[in-house]
């Protein structure tokens, strides 16, 4: 499943976010077979809506991470 969306529904766009923000934002999956946590991932990522490219992550010292973030469903 898939959902593409601006942030927030457009209400607090990427341009005024500042560092340190928190910003909600849920989204609606709709899945063609069972989620188990067990064996699936759910993966999040931006990009551009112009370009459609991916946009760059960075970890805490600056440095870059990736495209996107896994999202960790249960804690071991």
């Amino acid at each position: 499943g898939q959902d593409d969306a601006q942030p927030t529904k457009a209400r607090y766009p990427t341009t005024v976010w500042r560092v340190g923000d928190t910003v909600v934002d849920e989204h609606v999956i709709s899945l063609s077979a069972p989620y188990s946590a067990d064996r699936d991932e759910i993966w999040v990522g931006m990009y551009h809506p112009e370009t459609q490219k991916r946009l760059q992550l960075f970890d805490a010292q600056g440095f870059p991470s990736g495209d996107y973030i896994v999202l960790r469903t249960r804690i071991h």
